[in-house]
């Protein structure tokens, strides 16, 4: 229904290719004995997927949104914890840096990230709702206090796009600030043990501590008390990666329920042949094009605009990431026991989908703050 331009069909042509080459052999392995891809990441960095939003003047790959998403999308084909590891370098830390950073910035960052030699994280996430992490001037430094957790990468990523407050007497997201925090050479900053999670289980996700954290004015990322539309206009671009890669392991969950309802037979009738199960994979096959359409329909009309893409970003990550979650449920049925077995792709693709609708905002919480504009 979406319909891509040549180029944008090349690039995603271009990244099944490298799913199929680089990929796809040893995914199951990776997700089933978390092990970190770190060897694959390597790879990626060398051609250019840690950079796909940087201009070819950082010797990055210059994409479009749609086609940043269109590569993400393929690589949750086969390994979701590894799409969301490129979303999150690629659209949690390079985006922001790339829009909001000074040149002193650019030259600094988005040349090593291009280059795949260092890999950024967004850091917003706390153990309450409201951000209490804090900077404070301390003398001749700036001084950062508090706790962040369940961040993405945290325990291997090289810097942190970080959220911190103030003490000024302001609604929360007009006294929010974002700083970059080298996470691997600043005293203070502790990386916490990396969290058993149920699924993506490729991927790492940690808490941060900062303890008294010195840092400079060279680290606050746009202007202080410009934080607010910052984190908005990051989160409205990570929700968009959210939908792509729920997209692509239901497209995944798909393809693997009809191969298998076409292998297996029921008193010598493939499982295909009943009605109620074709009809089914009919229903499903046009869910998917229709989120397909909304999720690159929405990566196509991204303006970098945090509060008028806002509702068409949580809109589009609350029905792709629910539909995404109920096809995947149909289709381990499809597969009966051996569906609940561990180590099959299908179990694997299942409790994957399951993060998506709590990542980057739960469907509730995205409910409500829709529900305030009506």
């Amino acid at each position: 229904m979406f319909k891509f331009n040549n180029e944008q069909l090349v690039f995603k042509e271009s990244a099944r290719e490298l799913v199929e080459k680089h990929i796809e052999k040893g995914a199951n392995e990776r997700n089933n004995n978390k092990l970190y891809p770190t060897e694959v990441l390597k790879k990626l960095g060398e051609l250019g997927y840690k950079g796909l939003l940087i201009p070819e003047y950082y010797e990055g790959t210059e994409l479009d949104i749609v086609s940043a998403s269109l590569i993400i999308y393929e690589v949750a084909k086969s390994d979701a914890s590894l799409a969301h590891l490129l979303a999150t370098a690629n659209f949690g830390f390079v985006y922001p840096i790339l829009r909001y950073g000074s040149e002193a910035q650019h030259e600094k960052y988005l040349r090593a990230c291009a280059a795949g030699e260092k890999e950024g994280i967004f850091a917003y996430v706390e153990p309450q709702t409201e951000i209490k992490t804090i900077l404070q001037p301390g003398g001749e430094a700036y001084v950062l206090n508090g706790t962040k957790c369940m961040i993405t990468n945290a325990p291997y990523a090289d810097y942190a796009m970080v959220a911190v407050t103030n003490h000024q007497p302001v609604p929360e997201m007009e006294r929010l600030t974002t700083v970059i925090v080298d996470l691997k050479n600043t005293p203070g900053v502790e990386i916490g043990k990396a969290e058993e999670t149920m699924g993506l289980n490729s991927l790492k996700i940690a808490e941060i501590f900062f303890n008294n954290v010195e840092l400079d004015e060279d680290s606050f990322l746009g202007e202080q008390n410009q934080g607010g539309d910052i984190i908005i206009d990051t989160t409205n671009l990570m929700r968009i990666s959210n939908c792509a890669i729920a997209l692509g392991i239901a497209e995944r969950a798909y393809e693997e329920a009809l191969a298998y309802a076409r292998f297996r037979k029921i008193y010598s009738t493939p499982l295909i042949e009943m009605q109620a199960i074709k009809h089914n994979f009919a229903d499903m096959k046009a869910e998917l094009e229709v989120i397909k359409l909304l999720t690159f329909h929405t990566a196509s009309c991204f303006r970098q605009k945090a509060w008028e893409d806002f509702d068409n970003c949580a809109m589009a990550k609350y029905k792709v990431t629910e539909k995404a979650k109920s096809i995947c449920d149909y289709c381990l049925q499809i597969f009966g026991g051996y569906g609940y077995i561990q180590g099959n792709t299908i179990e694997r693709l299942y409790r994957d989908i399951r993060a998506m609708t709590i990542l980057g905002g739960d469907s509730d919480r995205l409910k409500s703050f829709l529900a305030m504009g009506i």
